[in-house]
């Protein structure tokens, strides 16, 4: 699509909601649908700030080094690379190690909240065969079969609970 009527149907839609080009929530991350998908969305949004952030630096140091040592058509001396440079070898280890560290440590302790389920999650037990799929929703005291006739019907389909 033409990013001109993006950028118009983006300004045309007005304020409110995540949807909106222009809203702060767009580019930044909304407040999430739960606390842990608050989580994963603020680290979700660090790492493509992060990428946003080093690509950018890196094409305009691209660009600067092709600009600046430009090989001209006359024929120069050129003078033999240095074979090592510790300060240079430990800022391009440490900077991107203290850029990752946090996306380790956050990712780690996202995903160790995330392995138990909330105390106020609803348990659903279903149980499925080839063609039938049997869903029970404990606190509702119901259960509902449902046996499927042939291959008509997705594999992965199963009845919604009963209300």
């Amino acid at each position: 699509m033409n990013v001109a009527l993006t950028l118009a149907a983006a300004a045309k839609s007005g304020g409110g909601g995540s949807a909106n080009f222009f809203s702060p929530a767009y580019w930044f991350g909304s407040s999430g649908a739960s606390a842990q998908a608050k989580d994963t969305e603020w680290l979700f949004m660090y790492i493509l700030w992060v990428n946003i952030a080093s690509f950018i630096l890196l094409m305009i140091l691209v660009l600067w080094f092709a600009y600046k040592y430009h090989r001209g058509k006359e024929k120069q001396n050129y003078q033999a690379s240095v074979a090592h440079n510790t300060p240079l070898e430990l800022a391009w280890s440490i900077i991107p190690l203290l850029v990752m560290v946090p996306i380790f440590y956050y990712g780690f302790t996202g995903y160790i909240d995330k392995l138990a389920a909330p105390s106020d999650a609803e348990v659903i037990n279903i149980y499925g065969q080839k063609w039938q799929c049997t869903r029970t929703v404990p606190s509702r005291e119901r259960r509902r079969s449902s046996p499927r006739p042939g291959p008509t019907y997705p594999r992965s389909s199963c009845p919604p609970a009963v209300r």
